[in-house]
């Protein structure tokens, strides 16, 4: 059996300066989040989680304000991200992540079940949906946030797994990020072995100002792999001034056969829009 390895290296190097709160309120102070000026306050990985739960669960109001008042350790190393692109529950508010970090190790699921919604979104993110008015306004889904740590599995990414509508800007993501298909002929998991910086996959909205450190690996033996900088892979939306860091590496591998792709770019694996 013939593997075939596509590899990308980059060298552009950028540095994204990012703006800070001097003030920092407790998390029982916050605002209503009606708008940015009275903005729900993340303070502690509960807080996170909690937005999470209200966002899963179908019950968070569209359109409210967030912003991460200090640095964020989610210990929690099976991570479940906020929305989810299979669930129909996308994460469409506001989040500003105000310069501050999430460090968060995404592991990958401990047993891939094309029932088990939990199993396919491996980042903070799992769909973000900002409504089309608010993109066109100028409003953001989530800026100035910086991710570390590592993130593995289907649809891996530092920022969002599934980018349909929004604005991502100022954001940037130094980690690890990697999926391995699991093997077998499950057809769900076909389009899923997707690895990029900020987003697996790109629909709609725009990633902007951006930068990734770090390496990005997808591998796939049944279906197509594909890894990106910052996308793996890019149907509709746009990218615009963003960067990965010199000393990245991107890689896709697969099985030689005519069923089977692989694709690795500096900036996006696979783009397809008409």
């Amino acid at each position: 059996m013939v593997r075939r390895i596509a590899f990308a290296l980059v060298f552009v190097l950028v540095c994204v300066s990012c703006a800070c709160a001097d003030y920092v309120p407790s998390y029982s102070n916050s605002g209503s989040g009606a708008d940015s000026g009275d903005a729900l306050w993340v303070v502690t990985a509960s807080d996170l989680a909690r937005l999470r739960n209200s966002v899963n669960s179908g019950e968070e109001t569209p359109g409210r304000y967030y912003v991460l008042s200090r640095d964020i350790h989610i210990t929690n190393s099976y991570w479940v991200a906020i929305g989810n692109q299979y669930s129909g529950q996308p994460f469409s508010g506001h989040f500003d992540g105000n310069g501050k970090t999430i460090h968060v190790q995404i592991r990958e699921w401990p047993e891939y079940d094309g029932d088990n919604i939990l199993s396919m979104d491996r980042a903070l993110f799992g769909h973000v949906n900002t409504a089309e008015a608010s993109e066109a306004s100028g409003n953001y889904a989530v800026k100035h946030l910086k991710v570390g740590g590592f993130a593995e599995g289907y649809n891996a990414s530092g920022i969002v797994s599934h980018l349909s509508s929004g604005i991502i800007e100022y954001c940037g993501v130094s980690m690890d990020i990697s999926v391995t298909e699991l093997g077998g002929e499950d057809e769900t998991q076909a389009s899923k072995i997707n690895a990029g910086g900020i987003a697996a996959i790109i629909t709609g909205g725009t990633i902007r100002s951006c930068d990734f450190s770090g390496n990005i690996y997808a591998e796939g033996s049944a279906f197509p792999a594909l890894a990106g900088g910052i996308a793996g892979a890019m149907t509709g939306g746009k990218i615009e001034g963003c960067t990965v860091k010199h000393y990245s590496v991107i890689t896709a591998q697969g099985e030689d056969g005519d069923e089977i792709a692989e694709s690795a770019g500096g900036i996006v694996a696979y783009v397809n829009i008409d």
